[in-house]
Order: C-alpha cells, then structure tokens, then sequence
C-alpha cells in the first residue's frame, strides 16, 4: 500500500519542483501560443487590411491628380504647358498601375474587385487618350465635354472612385475584424493566465502541505525523543518508522538509545556491584547482598553462590537466597557437572530458556516451582575461574 511517508524527502522535493516546473511550462506555452496569435493578428492588420486602405487612398490621390491633369489639358492653349501635364499624367498613371498591383498581392476579399477595378482603369486611359486626341487635333469643345462630370470621363473617374470606396471598406471591415479577434483572444489569455496561475498557486500550497507535513511530523518525534532522552529517561524509542531519510534518522537513534542505555544500565549495576564490595568485607554477607543485588536486577525469585574447592573437587554452594538448605549443595567440579559445569567450561554468561514440559524443578520453603528461565555467572580472579 502506497504511503506518503515511505517517500524520501529528497524525492518528495524533486517531485513537487517538477510538478512546479511543469506548470510553469505550460503557463509559458499558454502565453506563448496566445501572444503569438495576438502578435499574428496586428501583423495581419498591418500587411494587409492597413496597407490596402494606404494604398487605395494613394490610388484614389493619382485619379484625382489625373482629371484634374486632363481638365487642365483641355483648358490650356500652351503647347509647352500641355506636355508638361501630359507627362505627369503619365507619371500618375504609372503610380496608379504599382498601386494596383501591391493591392492585389495584398487584399484579401474577392480578387474580382480588383480585377474589375483595374479593367475600368484601363478602360479610362483609353477614353483620356481618345480626349487628348481630339485636342490636339482641335476639337476643343468636344475634348472639354468629356471631361465634365456627366460626360464619359467625367462618369468613368467617378465609377473608379466608386470601386475604390467598396476596396476600402472591405479593408476597413477586415481590420476591425482582425482587432476583434485580437481582442477576444486577449480575454482568452488573460482568462487562461489567471485559471492557471489559481492552479498553480493552489498546487505550490498543496506542495508546500505535503512537504512540510512529511517533514514537520518527524521532527517533531525525534525532538520529543531527545529531550525526553536528555532528561535522563531510559529505553527512550522514536515510534517514526518509515522508509525515507527521517525513518533512517528515527532507527539510528533508537538504537543508538539502545546502546547508551544499556551502557548505563551496565554502569548502574557496576557502581553498585562496586560499592558493595567496599561496604561488605564479611564473603558470606557479601555474596548474599550480591545475589540480592543480581535477583533485583534480573527479575529472578531465587539464586545461589557456587564457589569451586578444589581440595574436593567441587562446586560448593556457599550462599543461596529463595532456596531450602537441603536443596542441591554440590557439583562435581571434574566432570563439570550440570548447567554450572557447562559455564565453567566456556567461562561465559549463559541463558537458558526451560520449556514448560520440562521435569526439572526448584524446591523453596513453599514445595517445587518450576523455572521459566536459568541464568548462569561464571566468577573469575586474577583470569582463574573461583566459582
């Protein structure tokens, strides 16, 4: 089963920052893609809508420039004067066809507009060149006719200016269109921005939960272990168990507990083990406080002080506590003799766990009890064993 506390707080940590990141990512594609398209929008409005509206207005300029050029053609008596205004004609019409063509690789509605727009161009130089051509040949009265407004230029310059209008308004319309939809899309990411920066917000503190959860609980235990410690208390055990570095932390330190407790315990037993021996110079008063030192120490109802003589080749039982007189008085001392046998043997401590079939017993002024538990002392001087 999956536990939160199980996961090193390395880890924990790495997680969370990549789940920050991640969203910082996203945050940054969200604005990214969004701010693009806004940005791709302007620069549609520039490229296209505002360029064709400059443009037709510029185109509209040299339609004027040239009607009002031919009335001033047809007016003039100054041969000189009429050539000069023909060749700015000229230079107008030229504009006017650079115009045309930057308007088609740049408007976006139907391309007939333009098509139909540049045919009715073509068609009023054709009708401009037939009015110079009759001035010239001295037709001044009909060459000045064409040029009023209800005659056949004068009608073709207004159809022109009528076209123009109908571009221009189409590049207008798409230019609002173009900054509508920057618009929306700029609500679209603001909305974007602030639902995301909400998540992430709410997940940083959720993050920020977690991580100080997991690492607030254990230190928490472990610092009530160690003032608990440090006021002297003993078998202290931090009850954090889990697998992560706090877990690791709480386990050294229980056993590192342990250890000093035991050590202490040791100690304890020492000094006082010590201080009888200083206080009891009589061997027999000296060994019962002792059996009773060790009987309180162990949790034991009985015990007794086997000292070897080997004068007789024996374990002879010098002092006992909890036990009759007439119970087992002495070992044979070469033939290592019962569970005293087998510590003289290996000179160690030795604990013996009795199973509850066993038939052995202890006889105390009460009758027989049987033992749960046996633990043998060996007794050393000057690296000899004396019982």
């Amino acid at each position: 089963m999956f536990k939160l506390d199980n996961i090193k707080i390395r880890t924990l940590i790495g997680y969370g920052f990549g789940i920050l990141v991640v969203f910082l990512i996203l945050l940054g594609t969200i604005a990214w893609r969004q701010t693009s398209n806004i940005w791709g929008q302007f620069e549609m409005i520039q490229d296209h809508p505002n360029i064709v509206r400059k443009t037709i207005l510029e185109f509209e300029k040299n339609v004027l420039i040239i009607h009002r050029g031919m009335k001033d053609v047809v007016f003039s008596d100054n041969n000189s004067e009429i050539e000069r205004i023909l060749e700015n004609i000229k230079i107008s019409e030229n504009e006017a066809f650079a115009k045309l063509k930057l308007i088609k690789e740049r408007y976006l509605g139907n391309f007939d507009d333009i098509t139909e727009l540049e045919n009715e161009f073509i068609k009023w130089n054709i009708i401009r060149e037939e009015t110079i051509r009759l001035k010239k040949e001295g037709n001044i009265e009909e060459s000045i006719n064409r040029t009023n407004p209800d005659s056949i230029g004068g009608l073709q310059a207004s159809l022109l200016l009528k076209k123009t209008e109908k571009i221009f308004k189409f590049a207008d319309n798409k230019a609002e269109s173009f900054y509508s939809q920057a618009k929306e899309n700029n609500k679209k990411l603001k909305i974007q921005l602030v639902i995301t920066l909400s998540l992430l917000l709410l997940l940083s503190i959720s993050i920020f939960y977690i991580i100080t959860t997991a690492v607030r609980r254990p230190l928490r235990l472990l610092t009530q272990a160690i003032d608990d410690f440090n006021d002297g208390k003993q078998n202290v055990i931090c009850s954090y168990n889990s697998n992560n570095e706090f877990g690791h932390l709480s386990s050294n330190f229980n056993i590192m507990s342990e250890i000093l407790t035991k050590k202490e315990i040791i100690h304890k037993y020492s000094t006082h083990l010590s201080n009888l021996m200083l206080k009891e110079s009589e061997p027999s008063a000296f060994c019962r406080e002792v059996l009773l030192t060790l009987l309180e120490h162990t949790d034991s109802q009985m015990g007794a002080f086997y000292l070897i003589d080997k004068s007789r080749d024996k374990f002879i039982k010098f002092e006992s506590v909890g036990l009759k007189n007439d119970s087992k008085s002495s070992y044979s001392l070469s033939e290592l003799e019962g569970d005293i046998g087998s510590v003289a043997a290996g000179g160690k401590i030795r604990y013996l766990t009795i199973p509850e079939d066993s038939p052995f017993n202890f006889v105390n002024l009460s009758g027989e009890i049987k033992p749960k538990s046996l633990v043998s002392l060996p007794l050393h001087s000057s690296d000899e064993g004396v019982g």
